[in-house]
C-alpha cells in the first residue's frame, strides 16, 4: 500500500530524520482519499524543531485534490493548504503551536465552504473564505515530506485522513481516543 523510505519504528510512531525520511502512498492507493465532498486531516507529531514549512502529510497542493496538514510554517504556528476552486488555498491556525519536544494532535477541516483548525481536540480557529469544491486529484499522498523535499524533523504518531467533514464532537472523540498513547 505505501512504501516506507528511511522512517524507522519507535514507541509512539515513525521517527523521521529531517533530511530524506517519507512514507509515499501511490497514486493508484491514494484514489480513495479524493475528497470532493468535503475533508478531515488529523495528526499527531512530535517535531524535534519548529520551523520551516515541515508537513505532516502532504498530496501536492499544487493541483487537483491536493492537500496538506502542516505542522509549523516558518513562524511555528500549525497550516493546512488545499487546493479548491482552482487555486492553492492556505488556512492558518491561530495562536497555539505544535512544540519542539511534545506530542500534539493537529486537525483541519473543509466543507467546500468552511475550514476549521483544531489542536489537541480543541477548535482553534474557524474562516468561511467559500473557495469552493476540492477537485478529484492524481498525486501521491507523502507523510514526513511535501513535494518540495522539505522533510519533517521528529516523530508522527499517525494520520488520520477522513473524505468527508467530522464535526467537532468527533475531533474531540478521536483526541480522547487516542491521545494516551501519546502521554
Amino acid at each position: 500500500l505505501g512504501t516506507v523510505t528511511g522512517a524507522t519504528w519507535g514507541s509512539h510512531g515513525r521517527t523521521f530524520d529531517g533530511v530524506d525520511d517519507v512514507i509515499t502512498l501511490s497514486d493508484a492507493a491514494a484514489k480513495t482519499l479524493d475528497a470532493t465532498n468535503g475533508l478531515t486531516l488529523i495528526g499527531w507529531g512530535k517535531p524535534t524543531v519548529t520551523t520551516g514549512n515541515t508537513d505532516l502529510v502532504q498530496r501536492s497542493y499544487y493541483a487537483a485534490g491536493g492537500f496538506s496538514l502542516r505542522s509549523s510554517q516558518a513562524n511555528g504556528i500549525p497550516q493546512a493548504i488545499i487546493y479548491a476552486g482552482g487555486a492553492t488555498r492556505q488556512f492558518t491556525f491561530t495562536g497555539g503551536s505544535m512544540p519542539a519536544g511534545s506530542f500534539t494532535q493537529i486537525a483541519y477541516t473543509y466543507d467546500n465552504t468552511t475550514n476549521q483548525g483544531f489542536i489537541n481536540g480543541l477548535l482553534n480557529n474557524s474562516s468561511a473564505p467559500g473557495w469552493g469544491a476540492i477537485a478529484a486529484g492524481n498525486n501521491n499522498v507523502l507523510i514526513g515530506s511535501n513535494v518540495d523535499a522539505i522533510y519533517f524533523p521528529g516523530v508522527i504518531g499517525e494520520i488520520i485522513i477522513f473524505t468527508r467533514v467530522l464535526t467537532a464532537q468527533e475531533i474531540q472523540q478521536i483526541y480522547n481516543a487516542t491521545k494516551w498513547r501519546y502521554a
